[in-house]
């Protein structure tokens, strides 16, 4: 028990020299502030760009699909034998689509925009509301908010005619907005157009030529797997079956280089913050 008492009297003398004056104390109470301010900080940061990476990936999926498989002769026909490779890949999930360039006009103002032309297939594919009348259109929000279009308002693409008679002169075809589609991503609500894909091979003269397929890999039986991983090796397979033909793209190809960069961001910045840490840890000793 003597030495029992003869440690805590040393344990009081050890706490006094931090707690006995009021400005040892007010010192110590600010670093253990600093310090779990400074946590807080590299947690949130990590927080936010996982967020961020994960809500950019969403959107880009819901205006794709997984995978987006492409000819390198352009235009071509889905026909019985691409199908049936399709089904040999356990490709069950998929639907056919142009997309081409164009330019919208409204209200005696143009912006180049990006057309899909869309059947009903697709929409049930990314998880998004497009079942589009004739001679109807869907548009991003943002193409709606710049031109201050409005549900209800018509519009006026220009498509070329490469493969008409009158190659060199747009096609002008009016069309009826009938919804306002959220992607979620401003590129793709800055720049996105809707419309029936037989409206479309009709105005370009394409007949039943498409120039995409949008499909969406087998995810059964991989749950809490690498969904990355499993869409990469999927297309793996895929150009082995199709290449020199076709090629593949996953569906965060084109903001690749962003997404690469906001994980080197994310880990430089973690570092910088932990070196506060560090200096907040030895303010404390």
């Amino acid at each position: 028990s003597g030495n029992k008492r003869i440690k805590m009297t040393s344990f009081r003398l050890f706490l006094m020299l931090f707690l006995d004056q009021p400005t040892t104390r007010k010192f110590l109470i600010g670093v253990w502030v600093g310090l779990a301010f400074s946590i807080a900080v590299i947690l949130s940061t990590i927080g936010i760009m996982d967020g961020f990476e994960r809500a950019l990936r969403h959107g880009l999926r819901s205006s794709s699909g997984d995978v987006t498989m492409q000819s390198r002769n352009g235009f071509f026909v889905l026909d019985d034998e691409i199908k049936s490779e399709l089904k040999n890949e356990q490709i069950t999930r998929y639907t056919s689509l142009i997309q081409t360039e164009s330019f919208l006009i409204f209200n005696d103002e143009s912006r180049g925009v990006l057309i899909k032309a869309i059947d009903e297939n697709y929409g049930k594919l990314v998880d998004l509301p497009l079942n589009i009348a004739e001679q109807s259109a869907a548009i991003g929000s943002e193409i709606a908010r710049l031109l201050k279009i409005n549900v209800g308002d018509d519009i006026v693409l220009a498509f070329g005619k490469g493969g008409t008679e009158f190659r060199n002169m747009p096609a002008l075809s009016r069309f009826r907005v009938e919804r306002i589609v959220t992607h979620g991503v401003y590129q793709k609500d800055a720049r996105m157009i809707y419309v029936r894909k037989d409206e479309l091979q009709r105005i370009m003269g394409l007949g039943q030529k498409v120039n995409m397929i949008a499909l969406d890999v087998d995810h059964t039986g991989h749950k809490g797997s690498n969904d990355l991983k499993l869409i990469e090796d999927k297309i793996s397979e895929l150009r082995m079956r199709f290449e020199p033909g076709f090629y593949f793209k996953p569906y965060w190809r084109e903001f690749a280089s962003v997404i690469e960069a906001v994980q080197a961001e994310k880990v430089l910045i973690s570092l910088i913050l932990q070196l506060i840490v560090v200096i907040s840890v030895f303010n404390v000793l």
